[in-house]
């Protein structure tokens, strides 16, 4: 049958626990075997009834004292377990039997004449050993009982090896029983008897067993199974020690005959284990019982349970580290070959997937990468490294191993290169300006040897970004918002040194300036309704008209706005009447240029200028005599004209004209008069 394992075991681990006797050190190491061998005496002295390695070349074999040095091989798999002793002790309720699932417990004596039953600690060993090329799983077991029993006394101890898929017993901390679980009794006779060594499975209804498969006659199905004899098969040996031996275990402590016993065990012969299916156990318990008859022995001490692995089959588990850990994207991985078609398992940050039973042999793990991602390490805890280009991993895997593969992956990252322009043709990088990219609210640098450049990178590729121009130069006007997606992993530093063209460009227009001319006349008071026109100067000339003609207001002030950067003419066009216009009336070499903060335009302030009063000068002739208008001829130098008659008015306009002030006594001829046209001669 195929079971999953729930205590999946790593290589190298051993497990070394506390006993609750004074003085046990359980101590454990590791070291590479010289040579692969195919046989139990090969690899471990279990029949020696002893703890030393004594009889095997040095280096080619192993016995339990090895486990204190740092040169046990690195594929063992080792549990020594302490357990108290005398009183109080875990041990089981009276007239217990091995049959009974879940049987009570408590904590108590054995009660005199019993030190033969109350066991000081055990061990175990598993291993898989290669036998004429196949794998083969082999158990080593060894108990210490409490000193006090005669040499002659028997001693019957069962193993029990749980899968532990179903949780614990109600009423104690043993594992409820499954279907396949193992147990393996040791029986010592007493004396110089030899060791036997047997074998059952636990079997369960639904499963297509009878109570005649179980051992003990009258039990029924749940029960343990019919017992197979190991050490008859040749599947098993085992021996009692016979004389005082030293266990470095524990403090080189002395156990005097019969106190100690060993065994080992070739599962896969026994036919625990298949070449076909997996097959694992995750807990051992060690209890001793009054004998080795499975249906009258009453079970006394308990020993663990403790985890403890023994399998054939092994699991690679994968773990994903990524960087940056702050997002969800999932990675593809799989592996080959896939037995158990797990398929593709996809893997976040902190997510780790198990492809388990899993039969000894080369796996090739593989991730597939998004485009915006890179592979940085892979690294397994078997010490083998993977192909961070590929994705790809190997591993060797062993029987009850489990590797650990981290595949560290860290996104790609990409740069936006935005460039500052004028709107001129060519446009011209200008200086001054700043930009902030979001998502992010990233301030971005000015890079290169030169103004107008900005980069920024450590981008995420893919992703949509808007740059704005938070600061805009002096005297011109933004640019609006624009967005940009990097694709391609890159730096600032890579791109200004390659020359490459900027992802986008934002033209900012020079914001536009300010025309005022002010007009008054030779009072100073201001001229409401002068006309003026702007034109493009043309080397010093009025060229191409600019807009409208504009006029005063009450303020005599004419105002030409958004006007272009440039030079300029402004022309008074509409002069107005009894005025004098300015002389000259047009003024060139106007200069708009930029103004001096962000989005406003420079402002060019032109006058006053004055536009004179006109006046006219009339001139009346009266004859002295007769107080009547005599017509005259009259010159200014620029033309000439006759005064007024009698004809020209009636006779009271004459009388009012004739009475006027003015110069008499003057005779016939041409006749000099100066007029000094000033502010007192109107209102």
């Amino acid at each position: 049958m195929t079971v999953n394992l729930s205590h999946p075991r790593a290589k190298p681990r051993w497990l070394a626990l506390a006993a609750a006797v004074t003085g046990l050190t359980l101590a454990i190491g590791s070291v590479v075997l010289a040579n692969h061998v195919g046989t139990v005496s090969g690899v471990f002295e279990s029949k020696d009834g002893n703890l030393a390695v004594d009889h095997s070349p040095a280096g080619s074999a192993v016995d339990w004292n090895s486990f204190t040095s740092a040169t046990v091989a690195a594929d063992w798999n080792f549990l020594g377990i302490g357990d108290a002793t005398g009183n109080p002790d875990s041990i089981f309720n009276g007239g217990v039997k091995q049959d009974h699932d879940c049987p009570g417990t408590k904590s108590g004596s054995l009660g005199g004449g019993d030190n033969k039953f109350d066991l000081q600690r055990i061990y175990l060993a598993n291993k898989t050993i290669d036998v004429a090329g196949s794998p083969h799983e082999f158990l080593f077991l060894a108990w210490r009982r409490v000193d006090g029993s005669a040499p002659t006394a028997s001693a019957h101890i069962g193993y029990e090896f749980n899968k532990g898929t179903a949780g614990t017993c109600t009423d104690s901390d043993l594992l409820k029983r499954v279907e396949g679980d193992m147990l393996v009794v040791y029986d010592f006779p007493g004396g110089t008897g030899d060791s036997t060594v047997r074998l059952s499975r636990w079997l369960t209804a639904g499963e297509g067993h009878s109570d005649s498969d179980c051992e003990v006659s009258n039990s029924k199905i749940p029960c343990w199974g019919n017992t197979q004899v190991l050490t008859d098969l040749g599947f098993a040996d085992g021996k009692v020690n016979q004389v005082t031996v030293v266990d470095a275990l524990a403090a080189n402590e002395d156990i005097s005959a019969a106190k100690f016993g060993e065994a080992a065990l070739d599962l896969t012969a026994a036919g625990v284990f298949s070449a076909t299916d997996c097959e694992g156990f995750g807990f051992a318990t060690a209890v001793s019982r009054s004998s080795g008859n499975s249906g009258t022995a009453q079970m006394k001490d308990k020993v663990g349970p403790e985890e403890f692995t023994i399998s054939n089959c092994g699991s690679i588990t994968v773990e994903k580290v990524v960087d940056p850990t702050e997002n969800e994207t999932e990675f593809d991985f799989t592996i080959d070959p896939d037995p158990n078609s797990d398929g593709t398992q996809s893997l976040g940050h902190g997510d780790s997937y198990t492809f388990e039973e899993l039969f000894a042999g080369d796996y090739t793990l593989n991730e597939a990468l998004p485009d915006t991602w890179e592979i940085t390490s892979i690294e397994c805890d078997d010490g083998t490294s993977g192909n961070t280009a590929t994705g790809d991993v190997t591993v060797t895997l062993e029987a009850d191993e489990n590797i650990t593969c981290v595949y560290t992956n860290t996104r790609l990252t990409g740069s936006i290169l935005v460039e500052k322009v004028d709107n001129a043709e060519p446009p011209v990088r200008i200086d001054g300006a700043g930009f902030t990219i979001t998502p992010g609210d990233i301030a971005m640098t000015e890079v290169g040897t030169g103004v107008g450049l900005f980069c920024t990178d450590g981008l995420a590729l893919d992703v949509e970004y808007t740059i704005s121009e938070t600061t805009v130069p002096d005297g011109y006007n933004g640019a609006d918002d624009l967005t940009f997606t990097p694709d391609e992993a890159s730096t600032c530093d890579e791109r200004v040194d390659a020359g490459d063209e900027p992802d986008l460009t934002f033209v900012n227009s020079p914001a536009p300036g300010t025309i005022t001319i002010e007009k008054v006349d030779d009072d100073d008071n201001p001229l409401e309704g002068v006309g003026f026109t702007l034109y493009v100067d043309d080397s010093g000339a009025p060229g191409t008209q600019v807009g409208d003609e504009e006029f005063t207001g009450s303020d005599g002030i004419a105002t030409f706005e958004d006007v272009p950067l440039g030079t300029y003419c402004i022309v008074e066009t509409s002069p107005l009447d009894g005025y004098s216009a300015v002389d000259p009336d047009e003024v060139c070499g106007i200069v708009v240029g930029l103004g001096s903060e962000a989005g406003e335009g420079a402002t060019v302030d032109l006058g006053p200028y004055v536009n004179p009063q006109e006046h006219t000068v009339i001139v009346l002739v009266c004859h002295d005599g007769t107080g009547t208008l005599a017509p005259s001829d009259v010159e200014n130098g620029t033309g000439s004209l006759t005064t007024i008659g009698s004809d020209d008015v009636t006779d009271e306009q004459e009388a009012f004209l004739c009475g006027l002030a003015g110069f008499s006594g003057k005779a016939h001829g041409d006749k000099e008069i100066t007029v000094d046209v000033g502010s007192d001669a109107h209102p």
